[in-house]
């Protein structure tokens, strides 16, 4: 009986929380997949730029993970010629896994079956089918 209820309110909280966020999401051009499920806050991502935001299916991104689609660290630069402000698509393929407290930077590409371990900092792309974890994230152990 007890696991039952447990259930029924995970359900409640699900339906009443993390479906309205990522249809909120969509709404705004941001791309997610199926079954996936976003614990973060809506303030961890670019809300301006969400349109260059492309989730799975079957994506579990973890509370606090943080999710950038352009660079304005760079807006104090520009008048100085010296680099211009960027807008990159994030891309998380299928079956992928965010720990808390991640931070995803412009033009990352995570790929299928991956893990990344909660704090890290992934910085480049990450290749699928493997448990990548750090600051700078790296891979620490493939899974086939």
């Amino acid at each position: 009986m007890k696991k039952q209820i447990i259930h029924i309110i995970r359900d409640i909280w699900y339906i009443l929380l993390i479906k309205p966020k990522i249809s909120f999401l969509r709404f705004f051009g941001a791309k997610i997949g199926i079954n996936s499920r976003l614990y973060n806050s809506l303030s961890n991502f670019d809300l301006r730029f969400i349109n260059f935001l492309n989730i799975g299916n079957n994506v579990i991104i973890a509370k606090g993970t943080m999710i950038f689609t352009h660079d304005a660290s760079v807006k104090n630069m520009k008048k100085f010629n010296i680099i211009k402000e960027e807008f990159k698509e994030v891309k998380i393929e299928d079956n992928v896994f965010i720990g808390a407290g991640s931070i995803i930077l412009p033009g990352i590409t995570i790929g299928e079956n991956t893990i990344i371990g909660a704090g890290s900092v992934v910085t480049r792309d990450i290749p699928k089918n493997c448990i990548a974890a750090g600051n700078p994230a790296k891979v620490i152990k493939n899974l086939k």
